[in-house]
């Protein structure tokens, strides 16, 4: 019987089940996704500064009002080495929009111990962050640098083996 529905188990549920709905459910809600724009990095880029350098930058992206909000994913593959210098080689990526906020609370950071100073060690990360733009062209931008050693930021041109290609993902979310 189902009349003690907290002992109840699956092997007793039998016949047609009834179809749930969310109709009833309130104090719910939520932004509908109006669209998408993918921007993939087509070439691989490297660099030994230690300055932050630009790998990649979205797509021209409009949104359909500046009360909105915009969802931003950015994952990405990374080799880092001690480019002859060092052994412990030591980079970071982030997201920066166009008015110079750096839109991820914590940015990636890699380090590594290489037997060999020109070995290379790849990596795979995703950055991601929920704001609201001040404008209704946001630009976001993917950048890297190495405070020891090197790094290479993988484009669709250096990818093997299922490997992720970095790229930036936006999504325009309805208030």
């Amino acid at each position: 019987s189902g009349a003690n529905l907290t002992s109840l188990t699956a092997g007793n549920l039998t016949g047609t089940l009834p179809a749930i709905s969310g109709a009833n459910l309130t104090g719910i809600s939520g932004g509908k996704l109006l669209q998408v724009a993918r921007t993939v990095l087509s070439t691989t880029v490297e660099t030994s500064s230690s300055s932050f350098a630009t790998a990649l930058t979205s797509a021209s992206f409009t949104m359909a009002s500046s009360s909105n909000s915009l969802l931003v994913i950015a994952p990405f593959n990374v080799k880092v080495r001690g480019n002859g210098s060092t052994a412990n080689p030591e980079c970071y990526v982030r997201i920066l929009n166009n008015e110079g906020t750096e839109l991820n609370a914590n940015m990636f950071y890699f380090s590594d111990v290489a037997n060999n100073n020109n070995a290379r060690v790849e990596n795979a990360g995703c950055l991601s962050a929920f704001y609201s733009p001040s404008s209704t062209s946001p630009v976001i931008y993917l950048q890297y640098k190495a405070s020891q050693g090197a790094i290479q930021m993988k484009g669709n041109d250096n990818i093997s083996g299922g490997g992720t290609v970095s790229n930036i993902i936006l999504q325009e979310i309805s208030a």
